[in-house]
């Protein structure tokens, strides 16, 4: 007795699972079957979403010349560029922009893939995605850049490239919190002084009158902002900008 077909619903799972494994011989014999190519979860994630997590290029590649959709949406308002610059996958990212994906699609917060990349510490991604032309000042909907997530999550070396690159250090989400601000509140003492060093502003007030002293997390990262030395630095860095404007 011939084996019961498959039904539409259970070759999109099993196409889910071989782009999840990167298996792209299992993915073109699927999708030749008749796997529907753009099958969606319970979260609307579709399988060529899933290859770009996990940076599987190939398999990216057949999905897409078999009729994936380049900027599906999941239920987050996420397309597969941003599960790439999520898990720091630089070479799908790339091949992604390549194929023509939307560089500053935004999530239903108003993400964009820059701020996933930042706000995980992916340097490579996120270079990427600036020198695709990714809006270094672009703002979620609570008003934060990427240099701001990744000051939140204490991601130095992104924070130090967004820099180099010219990112705004005084930018404030809606709440009125700075880069600093945020490091400071979230115990992320290297990512403060480093903050602090560039010359952020010690004295900036958050909505609710707020400094960045009142929100340091530990006393480590106050005395860390209080160095001596350090704030003699940044007070000649302030005092140095006010004569130059």
């Amino acid at each position: 007795m011939a084996a019961a077909a498959m039904s539409d619903d259970a070759m999109g799972k099993a196409l889910w699972d071989a782009a999840e494994a990167g298996n792209t011989g299992e993915v073109s014999r699927l999708l030749e079957a008749g796997a529907p190519v753009n099958w969606e979860n319970w979260y609307r994630q579709t399988p060529f979403m899933r290859a770009a997590n996990f940076g599987h290029v190939e398999s990216i590649q057949v999905l897409l010349d078999r009729g994936a959709d380049l900027e599906a949406k999941d239920e987050g308002g996420e397309t597969a560029l941003f599960w790439a610059a999520r898990y720091g996958q630089v070479e799908a990212a790339a091949l992604l922009l390549d194929r023509g994906a939307d560089l500053e699609a935004k999530s239903k917060d108003g993400w964009t893939a820059l701020m996933w990349a930042a706000c995980n510490g992916h340097v490579e991604a996120a270079a990427l995605l600036l020198d695709r032309g990714a809006d270094l000042e672009a703002k979620s909907k609570d008003g934060h850049t990427a240099l701001l997530w990744a000051a939140y999550t204490g991601k130095v070396d992104v924070m130090a490239m967004l820099l180099d690159r010219g990112a705004d250090l005084e930018a404030k989400s809606k709440d009125g919190y700075t880069a600093l601000m945020w490091a400071a509140c979230n115990g992320h003492v290297e990512a403060a002084v480093m903050l602090l060093d560039r010359g952020a502003d010690l004295e900036a007030k958050s909505n609710d009158g707020q400094s960045v002293l009142d929100r340091c997390r530990s006393d480590t990262c106050k005395s860390a902002l209080l160095d001596a030395e350090r704030l003699q630095r940044w007070h000649r860095r302030r005092l140095l900008a006010t004569w130059v404007h």
